[in-house]
């Protein structure tokens, strides 16, 4: 993840966003909202009320008034790569969240400081490989730090780098013109067949 690559954007993000939705007949707030609903009948279902939520990846901080909706009594922290996001976000959305930068490496919070990370519109901007998606799972649920630890013998780490290639690799032969054909030819693209 490279800052500065998402610095160049942060002021105009709303507008590349809009442009890039606008065939779907939507707003991008509707795009901001319904997932962060998603996330809240998520919880909801499983009993999970947050004190603290981690809006990972959050650019401009577009999700924040959204994540304020529906968990009014959370304390919301946007984390980003991007100071420059960061700082339009805490423009935009003064005391509503707290906006903390990280350098795309480990997230600079305790385990277990989140009961809910909120990653939205994130992952294909990060490696698979990158160990942050695999840090974000065990920061909400830890077992065993020293068992978290990049160094330490992990049983599932075979499984994920199996994954993690798998998806790179075939992230790596589609483009996103080839996301503007319909369903059928994107599954012929991908070389998989409709379950039905």
């Amino acid at each position: 993840m490279d800052e500065a690559q998402f610095d160049r954007f942060a002021d105009e993000y709303e507008a590349l966003q809009a442009a890039s939705v606008r065939i779907s007949g939507e707003s991008p707030e509707y795009f901001w909202r319904y997932k962060v609903v998603d996330l809240a009948r998520i919880c909801a279902e499983s009993g999970v009320r947050p004190r603290a939520v981690l809006d990972f990846g959050a650019g401009v901080g577009n999700s924040v008034p959204y994540l304020r909706e529906q968990f009014p009594s959370a304390g919301i922290t946007c984390l980003d790569v991007s100071r420059k996001s960061l700082s339009v976000g805490e423009q935009r959305f003064s005391g509503a969240a707290d906006f903390a930068w990280f350098d795309g490496g480990r997230i600079p919070f305790d385990d277990a400081t989140y009961d809910v990370a909120f990653v939205a519109c994130v992952l294909h901007h990060i490696e698979a490989s990158e160990h942050v998606t695999f840090q974000i799972n065990c920061d909400l649920h830890p077992v065993d730090p020293a068992r978290c630890s990049p160094d330490a013998s992990c049983s599932i780490r075979p499984v994920w780098r199996l994954l993690e290639r798998r998806i790179n690799d075939l992230l790596a032969g589609i483009t996103l013109a080839d996301l503007m054909h319909q369903e059928a030819q994107i599954y012929q693209i991908v070389g998989v067949t409709a379950e039905t």
